[in-house]
């Protein structure tokens, strides 16, 4: 503000100076005639120095001297809404003639700063001004501007040039400018790739640009976020489908949202596109934003990595009492795995094209095992691919799958035949197990106290070899697996916070680099760590409303139920009992230790309205704390009304946050009573203060609405609600109120159209 204030009297101060016209016009004529000899004189001498040096470019100098002319002139139109406060920054001038390729750029740094700037007088000087800074704000309420031309000049003054900026302002009643309604600033749409072209995106509603003020005519366009032309407007009335659409009856009339070719969900799955909504002068704008999700189609087939692959099975060697050597193959041996991708992301299942006697294959791994005793010592199978989808798309090519057998020293021949046939094939293969196997799973027992210590090493996992690494294959939130096979806490156990199968599941990686000659393969184990709980966790009441309260007739006779407490306790071994803490009733009630059910003790009868407090609590007698005390839950207070007493809230008060574009006659909270002589409550709502009439209560159901419409910048509509609602049982009987709160939100949904002219 004190920047304003200064500006302020600088203009005051400049019309004391310049007490007429004709004095003005003569002081701004002397002062830019001589910031101009001044400018003119510098650039002779810089641009003189140019030219000897560089002779030859007098085309590049042209286009310097033209860029940075002093009399150029820059015109900025803005829009702005009638009700913008006073001291509101507009727009703020910088000095545009220090780029790198100035020629200006090699004087003193002073000289490349404005040494000021000036408000030209348009007859406007009482709403604007302009700060020293270059900053133009507004000073006064623009409403008498409304629907006026306002032309504003700002003359920037340097000691090499003088440059004059014009601002074009359209200052608009709020009601007047354009805005698209709260469902199209929200939609989402989507869209099934490899539609038609002008196929509709769902979701989005008619996109109608509108204010109070009806236009003749609203131009439609996507400005931004339409790559590759993927989206088009269709003029919902004629259908033509442009990228530009004008709607003339404006108030049936509007465009929707349609694609301008088919799309590929793989290519690009997600777009942002903005639609403007402009009046025929293209000066009142609005804008949506609308995300539009490609939904998948089933398009692609799957593919197997490889074409061809080839498997070697070792057999086990045993010699009988007369030195006869038997080969045998043992049921079920891992052969080896191939695998398929689908583009698309599905999961892909594996089938042979033939059924075999000596091979089977896992559907959802690709793995291939040994079914039965082999008769010949090589085998030629097909494998085809087909994604879990409906309807499924098959691999368009089998893979062909060789698999030898062979004793253990032939398979071993074998093995290095297959990596030096490869390796005449690629440079880059080295001697490796043809494939990559997977190791029996290892599954392992621990308590949920054995993960109490981040960073403890639970236990090692086993080598084959010492040259073996390993690494887990996926990030785990409970494990990590060290290069030496040590499994290590990397966050303290919760048993419950694991899955239902109370299981830390992970796989590693095992991998052997082949050094000094040896063989060079990957192997993968999956490990299974199964957790047993520990009674760490104490109980917890789930009584519900709290606080507990209950209502026992007069004449009740020894032993009626009139309440039953409920705990719950997250570990599995729990042990929950029941006790009264504090007795404020001299004995008239009991608890049962193990159901929670509190009953009436005696055959006194009770007083009318008379309150009997209890203070209760659970504990686990398998959750010790020490030796003498157990886990249990806070003290809870148990209040017991003699005959009858009011509904009680579920909540002591409720509170709700909604935009204010949210829909009329939505639903916006539940507000729900308990009625202790189970009667039916009905509900009624009140306003505290402003708003009666914008909410609005199901009598019987409890569920607040909205309705009527909201918008946070009209000054009439609090921001902040404050409701009563009141509970009152049938047949005459209690009420009670509770506080709701609702506060409404902005949401932008006024923007402010920003044209820029250059001349």
């Amino acid at each position: 503000m004190r920047n304003l204030d200064a500006a302020v009297k600088m203009r005051q101060s400049s019309k004391f100076l310049c007490h007429s016209p004709r004095h003005a016009v003569l002081v701004s004529a002397l002062g830019l005639l001589s910031v101009l000899l001044i400018s003119n004189f510098n650039q002779c001498l810089a641009f003189s120095s140019v030219h000897n040096k560089n002779s030859s470019h007098h085309h590049h100098h042209y286009h310097r001297e033209k860029a940075f002319d002093g009399t150029a002139n820059n015109v900025l139109s803005l829009v702005l809404p009638h009700d913008t406060y006073p001291g509101y920054s507009i727009k703020k001038f910088t000095a545009n003639f220090t780029s790198p390729d100035s020629p200006y750029s090699s004087l003193t740094s002073y000289t490349s700063k404005p040494i000021n700037y000036r408000l030209l007088e348009t007859g406007f000087s009482k709403y604007f001004t302009v700060l020293e800074d270059g900053m133009v704000m507004t000073t006064a309420d623009l409403t008498p501007l409304v629907n006026r031309p306002v032309h504003l000049v700002v003359l920037e003054e340097t000691p090499l040039s003088t440059t004059t900026h014009h601002l074009q302002l359209h200052i608009m009643d709020r009601k007047d400018m354009l805005r698209f309604p709260g469902s199209v600033l929200e939609a989402v749409g989507e869209v099934m790739e490899n539609q038609k072209k002008g196929t509709k995106v769902k979701n989005v509603p008619l996109l109608q640009a509108g204010s109070v003020k009806p236009s003749k005519e609203i131009i439609y366009k996507i400005v931004s976020g339409n790559e590759n032309r993927a989206f088009a407007l269709q003029n919902s009335k004629t259908g033509e489908i442009n990228d530009e659409i004008k709607i003339k009856d404006t108030k049936n009339a509007g465009v929707w949202l349609v694609t301008a070719k088919p799309l590929d969900r793989e290519t690009k799955a997600e777009y942002v596109v903005v639609i403007e909504g402009s009046d025929d002068e293209r000066i009142n704008k609005v804008d949506a934003k609308i995300t539009v999700q490609i939904l998948d189609d089933n398009d692609n087939r799957p593919v197997f990595l490889e074409t061809h692959y080839r498997f070697v099975v070792a057999g086990k060697k045993s010699i009988d009492a007369d030195g006869n050597a038997t080969v045998t193959y043992e049921r079920f041996t891992k052969i080896g795995k191939v695998q398929a991708k689908d583009a698309d992301g599905d999961k892909v299942a594996y089938k042979l094209t033939a059924p075999s006697n000596y091979v089977i294959i896992v559907p959802q791994t690709g793995e291939l095992m040994l079914a039965g005793e082999p008769d010949k010592h090589e085998l030629l199978l097909e494998v085809e691919a087909h994604d879990l989808r409906t309807p499924s798309l098959t691999s368009s090519h089998p893979a062909k799958v060789l698999i030898e057998f062979a004793s253990p020293d032939q398979a071993a021949i074998n093995i290095q035949h297959a990596a030096t046939h490869e390796k005449q094939h690629s440079h880059h293969r080295e001697k490796r197990r043809v494939t990559r196997a997977v190791r029996p799973t290892k599954r392992i027992e621990f308590a949920e106290s054995d993960g109490d210590t981040e960073g403890r090493s639970v236990f090692q996992l086993e080598k084959e070899t010492e040259r073996e690494t390993f690494k887990i294959r996926d990030e785990n939130p409970w494990v990590t697996v060290e290069t030496n096979g040590a499994v290590r806490v990397k966050k303290k156990w919760d048993y419950e916070e694991l899955g239902p199968e109370k299981t830390i599941d992970f796989w590693v990686i095992i991998t052997n680099q082949g050094h000094n000659g040896g063989m060079k393969y990957t192997d993968n184990q999956r490990v299974i760590i199964h957790v047993k709980d520990v009674n760490d966790e104490p109980p917890y009441f789930i009584n519900r409303p709290l606080p507990m309260q209950a209502v026992v007739q007069l004449n009740a006779p020894p032993n009626t139920p009139v309440f039953t407490l409920q705990a719950r306790d997250p570990d599995t071994d729990h042990n929950i009992h029941y006790f009264i803490v504090r007795d404020r009733t001299g004995g008239r009630f009991e608890v049962d230790e193990r159901s929670g059910v509190v009953r009436t003790r005696g055959t006194d009868l009770f007083q009318l309205d008379m309150e009997y407090v209890l203070y209760v609590k659970a504990e686990d007698q398998n959750g010790k704390v020490d030796d003498r005390k157990f886990q249990s839950t806070p003290e809870e207070r148990l209040s017991i009304v003699g005959g009858k007493r009011a509904p009680q809230f579920y909540m002591p008060s409720y509170e709700a946050e909604i935009p204010e574009n949210q829909k009329k006659d939505s639903d916006i909270i539940s507000v729900k009573a308990k009625s202790f002589a189970d009667r039916e409550i009905r509900y009624t709502l009140k306003a505290q203060g402003q708003g009666a009439g914008t909410f609005n209560i199901g009598p019987t159901s409890g569920i607040v609405k909205l309705a009527k419409e909201l918008d946070f910048e009209d000054l009439r509509q609090p921001h902040v609600y404050s409701l009563v609602v009141t509970a009152t049982e049938d047949s005459g009987g209690f009420s009670t109120s509770v506080e709701l709160t609702i506060r409404v939100t902005d949401v932008n949904d006024n923007l402010v159209s920003i044209i820029f002219y250059v001349t």
